[in-house]
């Protein structure tokens, strides 16, 4: 199909890498496949390299071709395109919930526990991003900490999970510290015993200084 000229290109738009693009795909329905011993009826797209260069100097190159199995077969095709380039969310997705939750890692013993624990690992990050949408919007960010000048950031993406963890430790913790610490003075105090607090404030102030 790629390089038969008797299936028509078609050109759709679609938002990848903070920029709409278009692409040109070709498509056909219905198709089986092995996959399913031909069960279902399917949908084959191939989408044409896209050309692009990697320095504005440099010669113009293209990416390999894409080919799609889609399921639906009423499904526009500039939304299967779509859906297509937003996979690579779900891969950082996957990336964020091993590296930094340590999904698949908790040391636990029961069977329930070997079960449960990552479940509640994946509902925790999801909870958080979805607080980061409706707090920051898509693509905003928390400006609490600034960033350092090195860190450049491409238009249109979204908030890193690194950024919202630092974010929700700096507001758990800061009003841990504002509503157990007394200010100074030099009036003597009846009661010199300080306010007791359940979390560990040094490694708070530690590890905000770290985060730093």
């Amino acid at each position: 199909m790629l390089t038969d000229p008797t299936y028509p290109w078609h050109t759709v738009a679609a938002f990848a890498a903070g920029k709409r693009y278009l692409f040109r795909v070709k498509t056909l329905a219905p198709v089986y496949s092995q996959m399913d011993q031909a069960a279902h009826p399917l949908r084959l797209v191939v989408i044409e390299p896209v050309p692009y260069r990697r320095t504005q100097s440099s010669k113009l190159e293209r990416r390999e071709p894409a080919f799609l199995i889609c399921t639906d077969l009423n499904l526009p095709l500039q939304q299967v395109v779509q859906f297509y380039l937003w996979r690579w969310d779900i891969e950082v997705n996957f990336r964020d919930e091993k590296t930094l939750l340590g999904v698949g890692q908790a040391q636990v013993r029961s069977e329930a526990s070997n079960q449960n624990a990552p479940a509640l690992a994946v509902a925790a990050y999801a909870l958080l991003l979805l607080s980061a949408v409706q707090t920051y919007g898509a693509e905003g960010r928390p400006e609490t900490f600034q960033r350092p000048r090195w860190y450049q950031r491409k238009p249109g993406q979204r908030v890193t999970t690194s950024e919202l963890i630092t974010q929700l430790r700096y507001e758990l913790w800061a009003t841990a510290l504002t509503t157990n610490s007394l200010p100074l003075s030099s009036t003597p105090q009846p009661n010199q015993n300080g306010q007791k607090c359940d979390l560990p404030l040094e490694a708070a102030i530690f590890l905000s200084l770290h985060c730093l």
